[in-house]
This record gives structure tokens, C-alpha cells and sequence, in this order.
């Protein structure tokens, strides 16, 4: 849950300070809990181009859970920061090139890391009246001490993802002339690769998804 107020300064610059709070529930326990302060600075620079700064602070608590009793380990604070540029090509087409950078500090050092990553992002606005959305995102995780119990070796995990989404309205199917404000159709596929000095941490993953969204604004 979060919430914030947008304020439009001048200059073609807009601050939105925003506060956010997170409970997550696992094995009917409470896993983790979560309050954060974000700030998300945007400055347009000429109407095709758009700058756009994210800076988070987030206290994290953890707590151990029937399966595991050793949650509270993580427990501790993340700092992240995120600059992005926004890059209108076209009325069709949309890139984003976005870096982020960030730090977890946790009560050991084996779950403390710092986190370095880029992503592009590509938004396709199709003629069917749908969209294809294309991620593609390279990050690498480095730890601050090893894991006793698994390895000597300090972790360090380097990961590609590629994620792509197409969205049709449901109205469009079905010639529906108010086919934006309904539902839409997603289909999302994506490849996961992750690389690790503790080859207990190095897999891939695929995933394909199917689902629906609809969004309301009040």
C-alpha cells in the first residue's frame, strides 16, 4: 500500500513524495514488514524527453516462520536509487533506458548487498489497438561476506532477464468503441538467467503467464 501527492513545480519538473507500507503473510505468518519514504523527481527536458529520478529508503523486518528460523537474519534497511530517461520516438514507439543502484544492509553481512543493474525498455503501441512491452535487463548482486553454512566463497550473482508482454483490450475483440476503459488481455513471456560464484545459486527460469487487468482511477 502507498500513497503520495503530486506537486508540478516550475520548470516542467514535477516532485511526487510518496510513503509506502508493506505486510506479507507466509504459511499463514507473518513474513515480512516494510514502511518506506520514495521520492520521484521527473523534469521534462523537451516534449519527446523525459527525465525521471526514484530514490527509496526502506526499513525491512523480517520474521521467522515455521519453515524457517532464521528469517530475521535479513532484517535491516535498503537504499535504492534509479535514474531513468524516457525517449518518445514516435507516437507508436516509446524507449526507456533506466540504471539502478542499490544497497541492502542486514544483520549479517552474507545477506547485505549491493546491487548494480541497467534495463531498456521498449513500449509498442501496435495498430490492433494493442501494445507489446519489451524488457531487457542485466544486474549483478554482490555480497558482503560469505554464508558459513553454504560456502567459504562470497557470493556473487550476475543475472539476464528478458521480459515481453502484449496487451490487447477484450473491447477490441469484440468491436467495443469504449474498448480502453475495459479489460485487457495479457500474455507475458519471460527468461531468466542468474550466474553465481555459489553454484547453488545459479539456475534459469521461464515463465509464461496469462491474465487479465483493469484498472480503475477515482
Amino acid at each position: 500500500m502507498d500513497g503520495g501527492v503530486a506537486l508540478d513545480m516550475a520548470g516542467g519538473t514535477t516532485v511526487t513524495p510518496k510513503a509506502a507500507w508493506r505486510h506479507v503473510w507466509l504459511e499463514d505468518h507473518t513474513y515480512q514488514q516494510a514502511v518506506s519514504p520514495l521520492l520521484t523527481i521527473e523534469h521534462e527536458l523537451v516534449p519527446t524527453l523525459r527525465l525521471k529520478g526514484d530514490l527509496a529508503a526502506e526499513r525491512q523486518i523480517y520474521h521467522n516462520i515455521p519453515s524457517s528460523q532464521t528469517l530475521t537474519e535479513r532484517t535491516g534497511r535498503l537504499y535504492r536509487v534509479e535514474p531513468s530517461l524516457t525517449w518518445i520516438v514516435s507516437p507508436e514507439h516509446r524507449l526507456e533506458p533506466s540504471l539502478t543502484v542499490e544497497r541492502t544492509v542486514a544483520a549479517t553481512g552474507f545477506n547485505s548487498s549491493l546491487r548494480a543493474g541497467a534495463t531498456l525498455s521498449h513500449t509498442w503501441l501496435t495498430h490492433d489497438g494493442g501494445f507489446l512491452l519489451t524488457a531487457l535487463s542485466l544486474t549483478q548482486d554482490e555480497y558482503d561476506s560469505e554464508d558459513p553454512s553454504i560456502s567459504t566463497t562470497t557470493r556473487r550473482d550476475a543475472q539476464w532477464r528478458a521480459r515481453f508482454t502484449y496487451g490487447l483490450p477484450l473491447g477490441v475483440l469484440f468491436q467495443n468503441d469504449q474498448a480502453a476503459e475495459g479489460p485487457t488481455l495479457l500474455l507475458g513471456f519471460e527468461a531468466f538467467r542468474q550466474v553465481s560464484t555459489v553454484t547453488n545459486y545459479t539456475y534459469d527460469n521461464y515463465r509464461l503467464t496469462l491474465g487479465l487487468s483493469k484498472r480503475w482511477e477515482f
